[in-house]
């Protein structure tokens, strides 16, 4: 794909007939894209960046300048502690399918995928494949549709999207149970004092 940038005082931009209080990087910038199988065929797509005026600067040390060289591979993981990490993570997992935990409960949020590999990447590939299937069918079409490709993937990830968001309120709610349950035990703490 090739791209053109333009300024043009275009009234299709909506920022540009409104105009704007803030400061832009361009009035009504835009990007015209050549469509895949007719490069004949354009789109043009407006962007506009919009900058604060009230600007802020604070001045932080990097950490880098303030350890000696000797002390500077401790700000970072290295690799074999990435290594390790991977390992034990695994290592749980294992324990965790097998019910080897010796009774203790372990919170798994974030390795749901590890427990179903095969699941997971099946959706993966569900994913892939309705989108790269709209793209050849729109390349045979001669017609470009971004909302299109965005429609078949959503589509084919809405229960992904489901099951997060329901994991995401479940966590609330864990959250939400624990907050209260540490209130409670400052007041009566407070309260004994």
């Amino acid at each position: 794909h090739q791209h053109h940038h333009t300024t043009p005082n275009d009234s299709r931009d909506p920022e540009a007939v409104r105009g704007n209080a803030k400061r832009s990087s361009s009035p009504g910038a835009s990007l015209r894209i050549e469509l895949p199988g007719n490069p004949t065929q354009t789109v043009t797509r407006y962007r506009r960046i919009r900058f604060n005026e009230k600007v802020r600067v604070k001045r932080i040390q990097c950490q880098a300048q303030v350890v000696g060289d000797e002390e500077m591979g401790e700000l970072w993981f290295q690799q074999e502690e990435y290594e390790n990490i991977k390992r034990k993570t695994m290592a749980l997992i294992k324990a965790i399918q097998e019910g080897n935990t010796g009774g203790v409960n372990y919170c798994t949020r974030g390795l749901e995928r590890y427990f179903a590999i095969e699941e997971v990447q099946e959706k993966r590939n569900c994913a892939w494949d309705v989108v790269l299937d709209e793209q050849d069918l729109q390349r045979q079409e001669r017609c470009f549709d971004p909302i299109g490709i965005s429609r078949v993937y959503s589509r084919c990830t809405r229960q992904s999207s489901l099951e997060a968001a329901d994991l995401a309120m479940m966590d609330q709610d864990s959250i939400a149970k624990s907050t209260r349950k540490t209130r409670q035990l400052l007041i009566e703490r407070w309260q004994h004092c």
